[in-house]
């Protein structure tokens, strides 16, 4: 994960000189959708994180070849832990910065993202009365198809990774590694507005 702020460092750097004569519009991405999350942490614990989802992308669109955007998202997933077997109502929060290219001649793009702050609420983790807050990092691939007018379809590769854990009566660093891959299905409506 270290070296993700230096690829984003090169791709700014590559965006302001590549592209100085380049029109630059303002590009706001209202979208939602639904999170197929599979979660783990070491050694033995499975289950799963699974509902809608909110997201918006804010930034720059640069003459419709490449954007780069603050990223937001927020879910309202279930989530599931196979043994002991418990399904509690959770939320998710997430921010970051995006950056993509479009291909030229056809509605396709793709990007790649990173989430600084991620955090997962989950109600009455376990059944035994305690609200468990977990935190870290997350980086995502994605692409997405343009249709009709202004939608576009996108499939998003999720890797959140989280380190800390507070609890509502104790807070404490996690030793195991806690993972939630997930796929993200969302429709979303990017406009661009001239700058």
């Amino acid at each position: 994960m270290k070296l993700i702020p230096k690829a984003f460092f090169i791709l700014t750097l590559f965006t302001v000189l590549a592209a100085p004569q380049a029109r630059a519009d303002i590009l706001v991405e209202p979208g939602i959708g639904y999170d197929l999350g599979s979660v783990s942490r070491e050694p033995l614990t499975t289950g799963s994180a699974k509902g809608i989802g909110f997201n918006l992308r804010a930034g720059l669109d640069f003459a419709a070849m490449f954007f780069f955007a603050a990223d937001m998202h927020y879910g309202m997933p279930a989530w599931t832990i196979d043994v002991p077997a418990t399904s509690n109502s959770a939320t998710h929060f997430a921010l970051g910065i995006t950056g993509g290219v479009k291909l030229p001649g056809i509605p396709l793009r793709g990007w790649i993202g990173y989430s600084f702050i991620n955090s997962m609420s989950i109600k009455d983790n376990g059944g035994v009365g305690v609200d468990t807050s977990l935190s870290g990092s997350a980086l995502k691939f994605g692409i997405g198809f343009g249709f009709l007018p202004m939608l576009s379809i996108n499939l998003e590769y999720i890797l959140n990774s989280f380190g800390n854990s507070e609890t509502s009566d104790v807070n404490t660093v996690l030793t195991e590694s806690f993972k939630d891959n997930s796929l993200y299905f969302s429709v979303s409506l990017p406009l661009t507005l001239p700058f």
